[in-house]
This record gives structure tokens, C-alpha cells and sequence, in this order.
């Protein structure tokens, strides 16, 4: 259920409904492998499978993107340094038409960068912890000038059947503006860590603030992620 929920979510972005050709190259049982493969397969794209060897020799790799036309790729912050450091005008990739960035905390100005070098190719900055399945939040606001003033790369906005809390150490909501830790619920959040009981019991505690809507469906719990992020007034969400 929580699959389907994230697949129904991711799928409605503009990187999906409107690309075909999508380059699978993380490993299979990473949870980010989920976007680029069950997703695609659930409505009918063609997933082209990068093995290992090729992922890792990146001019190779961009050889791979053009050959295939591949459209869509997803990758690390990290990897997406070491693409724009290897893309001459004599390798760049000619089909690519969206980026989906995750795993780590972006970097803006090499986004900025990406920009100016695919002013046409979307970027999705796609967060979430695998405790609550692949992805809770995504921004795809990307145009000249919309990082001005952000201290990071934003989040975005939460996902479908999801709650997202801004919490202070006491436990309650922070104003828009202020820092607090993030919390999860909602239909993404797994049932805990296998054989830790204690560590589950720390991390996936009640959720105080659940609707008697959440309770029907038996969200009652939340994720605390660890992660220090603010609400912007625009109701994005930011990483600090």
C-alpha cells in the first residue's frame, strides 16, 4: 500500500507523465531504485537498465544517455557535481529532460549551474527517509532566480496521504520561519526496524496531532527524522 501510494504521488510529476526513455542505474536494493523502475514499469515507460561498470566511468556514462536518448535520470548531489565537472559540449547528453536529485543535501549553486548549462531540463529535488518509503517531499520550482534568499535547496511540499510536523523539543509546532525537527506520518511510514524494538519505539512514537480521518486508516504514528527543517511561508519545506 505504501508502494502504491508513493507511485501514484511521484508519477504526477512533470519528470514522469512527460518522459519515456527513464536510465535505472542504482543498485536494486537501495530504496531509490523504486522511482526509477517500479514507478516507470507501473505505467508503461521504457527503464533502461546501467550496469555498475558503466555508472562509474561517467564519460562512459554519457555516452550511455545519449545512445539510449534516455530522458530522466536520478542521481546524487555528489554525482551531479561530477557530471558538471566531465559534460564538455562534445558529450553532453542531447535527450535529457529531467533530473531528479536526492540521498544528500543539494547543492545550489551546482544546481544553478545544471540550470544554465539545461536551461529546458526540469530538476525535481525529491526528499525522504526510508523509514517512510523513498519520498515524502519534492520541489520542482526551478526557474531563473527561485533560489534567491533560500538558505538551501527546499524540500518542497509534502506528499499525498501525508503529514508532515515541525516540532520544537517539546514536542509542539513551530511558527512558519522557525526551526524545529521533522516529523512524519501518514500511509508511507514502515511498521519499524526488524529485530529492534527499542529503536523503533524511539523513532516511530504516537502521533498526537493524528484526525480522527488518520486514525481510520490507522496512521497513528510518526517518523522522527532527525532532520532540523522550517516551514516557508509558501508552505515548502526547508532544510537547515
Amino acid at each position: 500500500a505504501s508502494i502504491m501510494n508513493y507511485n501514484t504521488w511521484i508519477f504526477n510529476h512533470d519528470c514522469y507523465s512527460q518522459n519515456q526513455h527513464i536510465d535505472c542505474s542504482s543498485s536494486m536494493v537501495f530504496d531509490a531504485t523504486v522511482n526509477v523502475l517500479l514507478t516507470p514499469l507501473c505505467y508503461g515507460q521504457q527503464v533502461f537498465i546501467c550496469s555498475k561498470a558503466i555508472k562509474q566511468d561517467v564519460k562512459r556514462y554519457l555516452d550511455y544517455l545519449d545512445k539510449h536518448g534516455i530522458e530522466l535520470i536520478k542521481i546524487t548531489p555528489t554525482y551531479l557535481s561530477i557530471l558538471l565537472n566531465t559534460i564538455t559540449e562534445g558529450n553532453r547528453p542531447t535527450k535529457l529532460k529531467c533530473i531528479i536529485i536526492g540521498g544528500e543535501k543539494a547543492n545550489k549553486e551546482e544546481l544553478e549551474k545544471f540550470m544554465k548549462l539545461y536551461p529546458s531540463c526540469k530538476i525535481l529535488h525529491h526528499y525522504g527517509p526510508t523509514e517512510t518509503t523513498v519520498g515524502v517531499t519534492s520541489f520542482q520550482d526551478f526557474n531563473e532566480g527561485t533560489m534567491d534568499g533560500f538558505i538551501s535547496v527546499p524540500l518542497g511540499k509534502v506528499a499525498m496521504n501525508t503529514r508532515a510536523y515541525v516540532l520544537d523539543n517539546y514536542g509542539t509546532p513551530v511558527p512558519i520561519g522557525v526551526v524545529g525537527e521533522l516529523y512524519i506520518a501518514g500511509a508511507g511510514l514502515a511498521r519499524g526496524y526488524l529485530n529492534m524494538e527499542e529503536l523503533t519505539r524511539d523513532r516511530f512514537v504516537p502521533n498526537p496531532f493524528a484526525t480522527a480521518a488518520d486514525i481510520e486508516k490507522g496512521h497513528t504514528r510518526m517518523y522522527r527524522t532527525g532532520d532540523l527543517v522550517r516551514w516557508l511561508p509558501d508552505g515548502n519545506l526547508e532544510f537547515i
